[in-house]
């Protein structure tokens, strides 16, 4: 039977090597505490460490694109979803979402924590005002977003590209615990329902993270120097961070008005995620610079469905008299958004590089 301790340093072997240069060197020195784990914990034959290292997610893909300096937001999550296909490293992304449309046709597969994020942001959008993407029950919110986004009221980037562009906008999305072991379930066969996290070994994941996830966190109230940064607390788990990062503020001498707070009850349960209005909207209400949470307004004139690349794109009339889709307007529309994704993510990588060329 596998030996915990054994996977997680296997799974983190030269764990450095995977954080970007501005990361690394602000981290100098902090290492997970292994000795937290003990030696005697096992793993079940079927069982494995999420999230999966692979080319888009790993433990730290939460970091990549962005660097400290230029996080104005902090979205915490607990741990990661328990389904391989799901985890990615930032806290509530689904890697396994292709097209917002025919995800949500789908009931279940969008997790509830995501589709509230999702209705959130686009309850911002004008032309979804009136939609009560921001009141309804989670199973209404689903229809009547998914409605949106056929008729044109709602456009959105696709679900990767929108949280790379949230990650270029400086939104930080981070886990307390970066890592949980799960376990495949016998009898489970659709995708999302056939694992479990090993519930006994959450504490020994989250005691492992815990000297990494302090200092990143610490980190992050000392940019709050000079600027402020939001902190978005989801859930009672999180909250009851916000004195742990108000004790680092006074400590490190920070502005009390440059930590700035936004709570509200977990996504996962929109009753109390919508209780004191729109989260993303009050975030954006401490902020100078707002975040588009739906992405570029310019990446977003298309991609709702994963074959009709644009909703929104220009129309002509076909012989019926019918409106037809120029598939031009579709490709365009299309490579608009990948393009949007791209430099946001360019632009958070190489911020780093041109400040240390002028630092030389």
């Amino acid at each position: 039977m596998p030996n915990l301790l054994c996977e997680l340093e296997r799974y983190l072997h030269q764990w450095r090597d995977h954080l970007s240069t501005a990361w690394r060197d602000r981290l100098d020195g902090v290492e997970p505490d292994f000795d937290a784990v003990p030696r005697d914990a096992s793993l079940d034959r079927n069982a494995q460490i999420v999230p999966v290292w692979r080319r888009q997610g790993g433990v730290f893909y939460a970091l990549e694109g962005i660097d400290p300096c230029d996080v104005g937001v902090v979205v915490i999550g607990n741990d990661p979803y328990p389904d391989p296909h799901r985890a990615t490293g930032r806290s509530f992304e689904q890697g396994n979402l292709t097209a917002w449309i025919d995800d949500l046709a789908q009931p279940g597969r969008v997790t509830p924590s995501l589709l509230s994020l999702v209705c959130a942001a686009a309850a911002l959008l004008p032309n979804a005002e009136g939609l009560g993407l921001d009141r309804a029950r989670l199973d209404k919110r689903r229809e009547t977003l998914r409605r949106g986004l056929q008729n044109g009221q709602v456009v959105l980037l696709p679900p990767r590209s929108m949280f790379e562009s949230l990650t270029g906008q400086g939104v930080l999305w981070i886990n307390r615990t970066p890592t949980i072991s799960v376990v495949r379930n016998a009898g489970g066969r659709r995708q999302g329902r056939g694992w479990q996290a090993i519930e006994r070994q959450r504490k020994l994941h989250r005691a492992l993270w815990r000297p990494v996830t302090n200092a990143i966190v610490s980190l992050l109230v000392q940019e709050a120097e000079t600027r402020p940064v939001v902190f978005a607390l989801f859930g009672g788990k999180a909250k009851n961070l916000q004195g742990r990062i108000e004790a680092c503020g006074r400590y490190l001498r920070v502005p009390v008005e440059n930590l700035r707070f936004v709570k509200s009850g977990h996504p996962s349960k929109p009753r109390y995620f919508f209780c004191s209005g729109n989260p993303l909207g009050r975030i954006n209400d401490e902020l100078a610079d707002p975040i588009d949470w739906c992405g570029p307004a310019t990446g977003r004139t298309a991609t709702n469905h994963s074959t009709h690349l644009s909703t929104a794109p220009q129309r002509t009339r076909g012989r019926a008299g019918t409106p037809t889709v120029r598939t031009s307007d579709r490709l365009a529309a299309g490579a608009s958004a990948h393009s949007a994704a791209i430099m946001a993510r360019t632009v958070g990588k190489y911020r780093t590089t041109l400040r240390q060329l002028a630092e030389r």
